[in-house]
């Protein structure tokens, strides 16, 4: 049975079987007559007005003279507006039974998911959607074949670089002996997302290789959303309490720049349909201080959820080479690094990070370029 393409109701119409109330419309709509220019996202409430009038449609219907289909309305707003979408983008902003919000679909993974499902790494020139897609997805990309003169070049195409107190952008990791940072050592590297002391953890971590001819030093992501699926499904209790009680998280920057950041939040944050949506975890940033009656079960749920996210069952170990470039979803892949010999060769990686609302912007920007007008600077 096929679907009818124009159903008329009282509040709303039925496009190919998906319901646009009226009032949507006309708040989206392309003003055609009164303003040739503009091209939807105008909320049209009159001047004075307590409560905006609901438009309601003269005329509505679908024209296919043209090579693509277009939904056409007459208001009864004014004798000369009218409103005209495409049906394809009327069909991709679809917001029933619920908005579409450019949401890739997640894959929750494990070592082996990725043992079946072999990732394809992507040359740095490739199509940006490639990587992209595989980056909201996994969580992570690999990227390769990036001379490190280009690097910084490469991340600012996608967005500018955050700043980090008054230290370089692009930082350096190697080995350094006299050094008491975890990550100078040549040891074990806990797993960890970086700057959870911060207000937003919402970065993508882009971690290039410099040089790395080592023994040892493999790279160790995991999927955070991942663990804490199971874990909650496994201790909900414990889940509950990770996911409600808050603990500070703190770091002190170099003594020269004087500054202590500080962030309360939670370990796991969930959304209403208890997703797990972030995950803030660094044993040497968390400094737990939670009610007295409620202290020694957040101590055994934080040390339970730790046992989970160093099971190797969970790892993707990669040993990355010379103009290799990770990019990792900072408040979802939680990383470290195996031990390495120091002595037998060289390891330097840079880290630099983006704010992530500049790889959905440019996204948006792919899907909606067609509703750019010059107005929007304004």
């Amino acid at each position: 049975m096929s679907i009818k393409k124009l159903i008329e109701c009282d509040d709303f119409v039925i496009i190919y079987g998906k319901k646009f109330h009226y009032v949507w419309l006309y708040n989206n709509s392309c003003v055609w007559k009164s303003n040739p220019l503009s091209k939807g996202f105008q909320l049209h409430i009159k001047e004075g007005s307590v409560i905006p009038k609901i438009p309601k449609p003269l005329s509505i219907k679908i024209d296919e003279a043209n090579d693509e289909e277009q939904l056409i309305i007459e208001w009864n707003e004014e004798a000369d507006q009218k409103s005209i979408f495409s049906i394809s983008w009327l069909l991709s902003n679809a917001y029933d039974p619920e908005p579409e919000l450019l949401h890739d679909q997640k894959v929750l993974w494990d070592k082996v998911w990725l043992d079946e499902h072999p990732q394809i790494s992507y040359d740095f020139r490739a199509e940006r959607d490639l990587w992209m897609n595989q980056l909201s997805q996994l969580g992570f990309t690999l990227l390769r074949n990036i001379d490190f003169q280009n690097l910084e070049t490469f991340a600012q195409s996608i967005g500018p670089l955050t700043l980090y107190a008054n230290y370089d952008p692009i930082m350096t990791i190697k080995y350094i002996p006299t050094s008491v940072s975890a990550t100078d050592s040549n040891n074990f590297l806990r797993l960890h997302t970086d700057w959870s002391f911060m207000e937003s953890s919402l970065l993508v971590t882009i971690q290039y290789c410099l040089e790395n001819s080592v023994v040892g030093g493999e790279s160790i992501l995991v999927d955070g959303f991942r663990v804490c699926n199971d874990f909650c499904q496994d201790y909900p209790e414990y889940g509950k309490i990770l996911s409600e009680f808050p603990v500070e998280f703190w770091h002190f920057t170099e003594p020269e720049f004087e500054y202590l950041f500080s962030q309360k939040k939670t370990i796991i944050k969930q959304n209403h349909k208890g997703e797990v949506t972030e995950i803030c975890f660094s044993d040497k940033d968390c400094k737990i201080l939670v009610n007295f009656n409620q202290t020694e079960q957040f101590y055994k749920a934080y040390a339970t959820l730790s046992k989970y996210i160093h099971n190797p069952k969970y790892y993707y170990q990669y040993k990355m080479q010379p103009g290799d470039c990770f990019l990792m979803q900072n408040w979802r892949i939680i990383h470290g690094r195996q031990s390495f010999q120091p002595n037998s060769g060289y390891r330097e990686l840079k880290t630099l990070y983006i704010d992530w609302q500049y790889f959905m912007a440019s996204k948006r920007f792919k899907q909606h370029k067609n509703l750019y007008t010059p107005e929007h600077w304004v």
